[in-house]
């Protein structure tokens, strides 16, 4: 039954999934303790978060072959999906992070930071894809590693 859900979803919508989880059990407990001044356990809850998110992230670094497998039995889909897996480990982190983040800035009535950050980001990785895919302002081609670099 896990391997069905899991063909039908692509592994990023598993890992933003995941971290929404995360992001959004810790916002309970940040709303909590932003409210109780709490600061001591605010801070806990925050790395806590964090760390699992980045925790995540890295096994996607250790397991390409693994994550690959899930989907597919074709040895050339799972080595361009390593490929991707390997170069896009980066952007995992961030955008972990930042999922995370956002969630939780929201409930400390900080909404202005992520919406200019996720604006930005969008444009950034609109000009990266261009770059990086087919291979323009000096870059070389990449392709399928050049989505990922985006």
């Amino acid at each position: 039954m896990l391997r069905f859900l899991l063909k039908r979803h692509a592994f990023i919508t598993i890992f933003q999934i995941f971290c929404m989880g995360i992001g959004m059990g810790a916002s309970v407990l940040v709303a909590r303790y932003y409210g109780m001044n709490d600061n001591s356990s605010l801070k806990k809850t925050v790395t806590i978060m964090l760390r699992l998110c980045v925790g995540m992230s890295v096994a996607t670094a250790l397991f390409p072959e693994l994550i690959m497998k899930i989907y597919t039995d074709e040895p050339g889909v799972i080595s361009e999906g390593i490929v991707y897996l390997r170069y896009s480990v980066a952007s995992y982190i961030f955008q972990g992070l930042a999922l995370t983040c956002t969630i939780v800035l929201r409930n400390v009535d900080k909404v202005r930071m992520p919406l200019y950050t996720s604006i930005g980001a969008f444009f950034v990785n609109v000009g990266a894809n261009y770059v990086f895919i087919y291979g323009k302002l000096g870059m070389p081609a990449m392709g399928v590693a050049g989505a990922a670099v985006g």
